[in-house]
């Protein structure tokens, strides 16, 4: 149904962002997966996924915070997979400190992640 799709999840090392890239590469869609920490557990992840849908599947660790890390993702997106035809914004950063307590820098980086990513 996706085939000769290229599907960019970033965010994509939780259980949500692995059930959207599985159902991608499983409607036939190339996936490029995405995650700011833990290269093998993505690493692992992509194996997987290869193994289980036979689709063409990349991953990029990039930090969101950066806006030239997503351009770069994007570029390697579109020369990995060949198209990207698709995007999903999984990526989200979770705080869980008192008000109080927020560090700014903390503060600064949930904002840029979860209301500020853009895409270009």
């Amino acid at each position: 149904m996706l085939e000769a799709k290229g599907a960019l999840v970033m965010g994509s090392s939780g259980s949500i962002g692995t059930a959207i890239a599985n159902a991608f590469a499983e409607a036939g869609a190339s996936v490029m997966l995405n995650s700011d920490r833990n290269p093998e557990a993505i690493e692992a992840q992509r194996d997987r996924m290869i193994a289980d849908y036979g689709t063409k599947v990349d991953y990029r660790i990039a930090n969101l915070n950066e806006y030239r890390n997503i351009e770069s993702m994007v570029a390697d997106c579109e020369t990995s997979l060949g198209s990207l035809d698709i995007l999903i914004n999984n990526a989200g950063v979770r705080q869980t400190d008192k008000l109080q307590d927020f560090p700014n820098d903390a503060w600064e980086r949930a904002m840029r992640v979860n209301l500020c990513v853009r895409v270009v």
